[in-house]
């Protein structure tokens, strides 16, 4: 077992619910995994007052706290974290993440080896390329045409040694987030050029690789049941009627998208 420090951000603007969620799953859900800490990183805070208040939902957890200068867009306040954080890894969770299976941190940590460089909760193909017309602007140009596979940056893992190698900058807007999502030098494409390879845990305990990642049961994927991680993207699908289903697998999967 690996020593791993889950950083979770409680985005203060949103209020109580996000981080009880969280706070919830961590109750319900053993991490499967000894050496663990949980970080709460703490962004967009108004007071002192406000950070005791989001606090209080994690009574009776053991956990680190650290709070951003400023605010910060999600991908930056994770990269400003890392010197001050411990362990070997980290494994990153955004606001509105919770886990869903028992031993769900094993379930990341037992693929982590020199093959795979980069374990998310859930990977896409998506573009902006594909987004409809109105919603196209002039630098969708610069992002890679579909398929594009990318892990999400809703709940991934990194070694300390990893995030050191590859270049992750502190973006202050949201496009050059977007970019270091899935960009031409996203953060997945960077791991894969260092000849490691990108992969998606499921709850079944399989690493799944870019090809199989449609068929997953994970992000847009049949009943998203293989989910160990979910956010407000996959409960929006899980909320939605057939229809809307089939257009938002055909967003993220093309072709390859399924229902079944």
């Amino acid at each position: 077992m690996h020593e791993i420090s889950v950083v979770h951000l409680v985005w203060a603007p949103l209020g109580l619910s996000a981080p009880r969620e969280f706070a919830k799953s961590w109750r319900e859900n053993r991490a499967g995994v000894d050496r663990v800490r949980l970080v709460l990183l703490f962004n967009g805070l108004e007071s002192d007052a406000q950070r005791l208040e989001l606090s209080r939902e994690f009574e009776g957890i053991e956990f680190d706290e650290l709070v951003t200068p400023r605010p910060m867009i999600d991908l930056a306040a994770y990269r400003w974290c890392v010197p001050q954080i411990e362990g070997s890894h980290a494994l990153f969770c955004n606001s509105y993440s919770r886990a869903l299976a028992p031993d769900w941190l094993e379930l990341f940590d037992r693929h982590v080896n020199d093959r795979n460089g980069m374990i998310g909760a859930t990977g896409s193909f998506e573009t902006p390329h594909t987004a409809p017309f109105r919603l196209r602007t002039a630098w969708t140009k610069a992002f890679p045409r579909f398929p594009n596979p990318h892990l999400r940056t809703t709940g991934f893992l990194l070694a300390r040694e990893m995030i050191e190698e590859i270049r992750w900058s502190e973006p202050k807007r949201k496009l050059p987030a977007l970019m270091l999502e899935s960009g031409p030098r996203s953060l997945s494409e960077q791991v894969r050029r260092t000849g490691a390879n990108c992969v998606v845990a499921g709850r079944d305990g399989r690493a799944y690789g870019e090809s199989d990642w449609p068929t997953s049961g994970t992000f847009r994927s049949g009943e998203q049941s293989n989910l160990v991680i979910a956010d407000n993207r996959t409960d929006d699908y899980a909320r939605a009627d057939a229809a809307l289903r089939s257009k938002l697998a055909a967003d993220a999967w093309g072709a390859a998208s399924t229902q079944n």
